[in-house]
């Protein structure tokens, strides 16, 4: 398995033949971190919650024009959303993925929308913006830090559920440097756990045993 990160929370998830996107969202549409037509195919289009750094709608288009047979699956939140522009989203795909609801982490001024939890080829858990879940799956997609929550409660939800691997998500908002060192304070803070945190670059493919 390959999995190869475009900022934030869009994660590009490929099983032998089979290849995901997750959370196309604003961020990395703006920056131009994923070039679509460097993709090998997709099958299905992940989208957790309605939040735009986690679905921005001509991104979600411009991948549809690309590959107008991929599968978007989500809640119904994002459904009607979607539906104002004619996109079909179904609520899953057995043979890709489970959803499951899990509570997004609380915002102070507005409400939490739909959120879900995908488990993808049976291998790897992305939960959106949510730190409220017990999952547990080879591979864990982790959101570092929000309005809501920190690194640290981020850590201690890793080390509770104890996956072989962490791949950082929803951490678009600090500055490379900050990143990057805090990438290496958590890959040593897991080691020590039995945990192996990884640290990606934007576009650069990690190799999933």
């Amino acid at each position: 398995m390959r999995i190869t990160k475009y900022l934030h929370s869009c994660l590009y998830i490929e099983d032998k033949n089979t290849r995901v996107l997750t959370d196309p969202g604003i961020y990395t549409y703006e920056e131009k971190a994923l070039d679509i037509g460097s993709l090998k195919g997709l099958d299905a289009i992940l989208v957790t919650h309605e939040h735009s750094d986690h679905m921005h709608v001509p991104f979600v288009k411009e991948l549809l024009e690309r590959f107008p047979k991929a599968q978007v699956i989500s809640n119904g939140s994002v459904a009607k959303i979607l539906g104002k522009d004619g996109i079909p989203v179904a609520s899953g795909n057995k043979d890709l993925v489970k959803t499951t609801p899990v509570v997004h982490e609380r915002t102070f001024d507005e409400p939490s929308p739909e959120n879900l939890m995908f488990e993808i080829f049976g291998r790897v858990a992305h939960p959106g913006d949510s730190i409220g879940f017990s999952t547990t799956m080879d591979v864990l997609a982790l959101p570092m830090l929000g309005n809501s929550w920190s690194m640290t409660q981020a850590m201690d939800k890793a080390v509770s559920v104890k996956p072989k691997t962490v791949i950082p998500i929803h951490d678009w908002k600090w500055k490379d440097g900050t990143r990057r060192m805090y990438y290496d304070r958590a890959a040593k803070y897991l080691a020590a756990k039995g945990i192996d945190f990884r640290k990606p670059e934007s576009g650069e493919i990690l190799d999933i045993r």
